[in-house]
């Protein structure tokens, strides 16, 4: 991130603000997305980032939640980032998982709700870029769960022929 944004100067504890273009390769218009800057940390505005990947947010006195359907239960998509600690839960496949753990904890102030910029792109399956003035998402158009699926459906239509292809023998 020091190309984004060199970070100096700033003494423990300082807060800093910043507004920068956030493009993606399937949305029409360029956007902008909040950041903070926190101890030499660089967080996200978590609601502005849910709305711009087409996400739920919601927020609480526990955690913030990053989901696709109505609820962050019901959702086949979701992540749970928690305050005051680098804990994070996600759904893989059909359960939340708790062994994932962010390079440093989320925040809720008066301002908003902060996430760790990095890895909540990675977490939240986007493939990203950030350049000296801007950050570059794109988003797959399936999730993972709908390749697993499509696995699971089509798992003998191959485009070519164990045995003949392979040279496979089954005995």
């Amino acid at each position: 991130l020091a190309l984004l944004y060199p970070v100096t100067g700033l003494s423990a504890g300082s807060e800093e603000y910043i507004t920068v273009p956030f493009l993606s390769l399937d949305m029409l218009n360029d956007r902008e997305l909040d950041l903070m800057i926190k101890n030499g940390d660089v967080y996200v505005d978590a609601e502005m980032l849910a709305g711009w990947l087409y996400f739920q947010f919601s927020g609480d006195d526990e955690c913030i939640a990053i989901y696709d359907g109505e609820t962050p239960e019901l959702s086949v998509r979701s992540t749970r980032f928690y305050y005051d600690t680098a804990k994070v839960e996600h759904r893989l496949f059909s359960r939340m998982t708790d062994v994932y753990e962010s390079h440093f904890p989320s925040i809720r102030n008066d301002r908003g709700f902060w996430i760790p910029l990095e890895y909540s792109l990675l977490i939240l399956n986007c493939l990203n870029w950030i350049l000296e003035d801007a950050i570059i998402v794109d988003m797959p158009q399936k999730s993972m769960m709908y390749y697993f699926y499509e696995r699971m459906i089509r798992e003998n239509h191959y485009h070519f022929d164990w045995y003949k292809d392979y040279n496979l023998w089954m005995g």
